[in-house]
């Protein structure tokens, strides 16, 4: 089975950005500069398993992300 990247990935981009209605910060965003246009880059660290791990994996990841981070209080 074919899996992409060959290459761990692990971040999260968003245009437009992240916010809480809370106005409570988002840890480890920065902004990112492609092709004219800015994203926001949301960094997550996870250790990627090579050959198993597809982009289904990784957007898995990212709603669990989205999930833990807007359930904060």
């Amino acid at each position: 089975m074919d899996t992409y990247p060959p290459g761990q990935i692990d971040m999260a981009y968003f245009d437009p950005p992240l916010a809480r209605v809370d106005g409570k910060a988002i840890n480890n965003l920065s902004a990112l500069a492609i092709d004219g246009r800015t994203f926001q880059q949301w960094s997550r660290h996870y250790a990627w398993r090579s050959g198993v791990d597809t982009l289904a994996t990784h957007l898995r990841r990212v709603r669990g992300w989205l999930t833990h981070e807007f359930r904060k209080r």
